[in-house]
């Protein structure tokens, strides 16, 4: 998983500098390589997180979780937020608040679950702060539809955290279906 995240980042970057063949990891290009494995890393997560519901404690959190990964996978792979932006002519962040803040309870729920964890505790926040600095990083790209100056590196950024919160996210709980298993 980490490999796919570093072979995109290289593979995005060299891309925006504008090596020559790699426009199969244009990390800003909707429903091409980067936005697809993007998705496969949400999947992931949603596995996991269906899982973790079939311990003893985290019940519907956990299933939440996955039910919510799996909608963000959907989304990336379908590209649903960009249209939704279209339709609505509102920023597709503002349109996934109720999302978020489900999202958000569930983390919370699932940290003081397994707070004594501190693996799954350095995953899971490490993970969430990932994905929280990918945001601000897609907020702070745009002028509405206009690319701000310095976009480019905004944007390989902001797909490298995305990606690597969502690795990081699943492992910790995958971790938590292992250890709670035993």
């Amino acid at each position: 998983m980490t490999a796919g995240v570093i072979l995109f980042g290289v593979g995005g970057a060299l891309n925006e500098l504008g090596v020559d063949g790699l426009s199969w990891v244009d990390l800003g290009a909707e429903g091409r390589g980067a936005a697809k494995y993007s998705a496969a890393l949400l999947l992931m997560a949603s596995l996991a997180g269906v899982s973790a519901r079939y311990t003893r404690q985290a019940g519907r959190s956990a299933m939440l979780l996955g039910l919510l990964f799996a909608f963000m996978a959907l989304d990336e792979y379908y590209m649903i937020h960009e249209e939704l932006e279209r339709l609505t002519r509102v920023d597709w962040q503002v349109l996934y608040l109720p999302v978020v803040a489900a999202l958000a309870a569930c983390f919370i729920h699932m940290l003081w679950l397994c707070q004594r964890d501190r693996s799954f505790v350095a995953m899971w926040v490490s993970g969430a702060a990932a994905w929280l600095m990918s945001q601000i990083l897609e907020q702070l790209q745009w002028d509405g539809d206009i690319q701000r100056s310095g976009y480019a590196a905004m944007m390989v950024c902001e797909e490298i955290l995305e990606m690597s919160g969502s690795v990081l996210l699943g492992l910790a709980l995958w971790r938590w279906v292992i250890i709670e298993k035993d």
